[in-house]
């Protein structure tokens, strides 16, 4: 499992991006997010409290409530374009964990000081590589955060065949042959 340390949310001309890395340097995994989600996660980074309280502020007034803590959360899938994500509890009656969307398990992470894990194949197959902060800079032009990775390249590999642009069709192609392989 690889330690998130630097989360961010970016506003992108298709939506938002919550941006994960392990440090500066290392690849970033960016997850396309709602609107509510990505207000979420953006309070809870910068610390500052909603007039009321959010879905989020609620799960962890619940949880605490209950005589249980959270742990940590875990992105450890990645298929067909979705991410899956568990989060881990402490409770009264034992450990427990809950299936629940990448978002969701960060911001409540974020609410709690809970670590935030990915699982390193998932890094594997969706980070893109970049030497700087998290942020949308280095992600391609074409990067669409709200869509299925493969269906880009798929796109830009059918782009690059119309225009006669072989070379760079090859390299997508073999991109494309080592995801599946993953």
């Amino acid at each position: 499992m690889i330690t998130v340390r630097n989360i961010d949310i970016a506003v992108t001309s298709n939506g938002f991006l919550l941006t994960l890395q392990e440090c500066e340097g290392r690849p970033v995994l960016p997850i396309g997010v709602g609107m509510a989600e990505a207000q979420a996660i953006s309070l809870a980074l910068s610390g500052a409290k909603a007039e009321r309280p959010l879905t989020q502020d609620l799960m962890h007034q619940l949880v605490l409530s209950l005589g249980a803590r959270i742990t940590s959360t875990r992105i450890h899938r990645y298929d067909r374009g979705i991410y899956y994500a568990d989060l881990h509890l402490d409770t009264p009656a034992g450990p427990l964990t809950l299936d629940c969307r990448p978002s969701d398990s960060i911001g409540l992470a974020l609410r709690c000081r809970a670590p935030v894990f990915i699982a390193a194949e998932v890094m594997a197959k969706c980070g893109v590589c970049c030497g700087q902060p998290p942020s949308t800079q280095g992600l391609p032009e074409s990067f669409n955060p709200m869509e299925n990775p493969a269906a880009n390249l798929e796109k830009r590999l059918e782009k690059a065949i119309a225009t006669e642009d072989f070379e760079t069709a090859a390299r997508l192609r073999d991109q494309m042959a080592q995801g599946r392989r993953h």
